[in-house]
C-alpha cells in the first residue's frame, strides 16, 4: 500500500458534499462501497461498488472516469460510517489512479452514509431510494 496516500485522502463534510451536488453535480463522483448494508436509500447519483468487489473494479472505475466530459474534480467514497471500507477504498483508488487522474481530489465522506442520512433524511432531493 502507498505510504504517502493517507495524507492525500481528505475528508468532506456532508453539507459540503451537498453543496457540490447542488451547484456542480458533474464536478463530483460519489462512490458507495457499502455491502449488505446497501439498502433503503443512497446519495443521489452515487455509484454502488460493493466493498468486496472494489479491488477488482478499480481499473474499470478509473477508465470510466477518464472519459467523462467534463472531467470531475473530486471523487468521494463512503460506506455506512466511513471508518474502514470507505477510507480503504479511497486510499486504494488514490494509489491506482494517481497517474491516470492526477488532478482528481480523492475524498471520504465524514461519518459516511449514516451522517448523510441523519442530516438530509427529510430532504427528498438529497435522498434517493435504492431500487
Amino acid at each position: 500500500m502507498c505510504e504517502q496516500c493517507n495524507k492525500y485522502v481528505k475528508l468532506i463534510e456532508p453539507y459540503e458534499l451537498a453543496q457540490l451536488l447542488k451547484s456542480s453535480p458533474k464536478d463530483v463522483v460519489v462512490v458507495d462501497v457499502r455491502d449488505v448494508d446497501y439498502n433503503g436509500y443512497k446519495i443521489p447519483g452515487s455509484r454502488h461498488i460493493p466493498n468486496y468487489e472494489f479491488p477488482s473494479k478499480i481499473d474499470v472505475l478509473i477508465e470510466s472516469l477518464k472519459f467523462l466530459d467534463p472531467l470531475p474534480s473530486s471523487i468521494v467514497f463512503h460506506c455506512f460510517a466511513s471508518k474502514s471500507r470507505g477510507p480503504k477504498a479511497a486510499r486504494s483508488f488514490l494509489e491506482k489512479s494517481s497517474i491516470a487522474l492526477p488532478s482528481l481530489d480523492v475524498l471520504v465522506l465524514r461519518g459516511g452514509f449514516h451522517a448523510w442520512e441523519e442530516r438530509f433524511c427529510k430532504e427528498q432531493d438529497m435522498m434517493e431510494a435504492i431500487i
